[in-house]
């Protein structure tokens, strides 16, 4: 179950990287990036997501693709506001390794203002994050009525 999410995941990563290639400066920042949103952790929210899904009487298989994709969502969401959070609150590290920001600052080197652009850097690729959340649930399969729910569920949690 969770190699199906982190290859939805993945996935949706991909097509960022098509979506959003601005050359030769973009890569690493986009290398960085994949690396920071695939980090492993628990995956608490997925897993918290489907076993309730199941609990509650679920009829899908848990790897069902609408299933993965509103998984993935949450992740990703949480991500996004892993990435915001650690420019507001300065963080240098997350999970034991160095925050999104910091990576890019460290990508700028010594040009003046680095730590500044890497955190404007971070506040991008989070709003992108973000759209990739939304995206993940607008792919979902379910009936109009519902999917307006899920959508307006969503976006008062963010």
């Amino acid at each position: 179950m969770q190699s199906t999410l982190e290859s939805h995941i993945q996935e949706q990563l991909d097509a960022v990287r098509a979506n959003y290639d601005y050359g030769e400066w973009f890569e690493p920042l986009y290398y960085d990036f994949c690396e920071f949103i695939g980090r492993k952790g628990k995956r608490v929210r997925p897993m918290m997501f489907l076993t309730t899904y199941q609990a509650f009487g679920g009829e899908k298989p848990l790897t069902d693709p609408s299933l993965m994709r509103a998984a993935a969502a949450l992740e990703l969401f949480h991500s996004f506001i892993l990435l915001h959070d650690d420019v507001i609150d300065r963080s240098d590290l997350r999970r034991g390794l160095p925050t999104y920001h910091r990576l890019a600052s460290q990508r700028l080197g010594q040009l003046e203002g680095s730590e500044r652009v890497g955190e404007s850097i971070a506040t991008v690729f989070g709003d992108i994050v973000f759209t990739m959340a939304i995206e993940s649930l607008l792919d979902m399969d379910l009936p109009g009525p519902l999917q307006k729910t899920v959508m307006r569920t969503f976006l008062k949690a963010a």
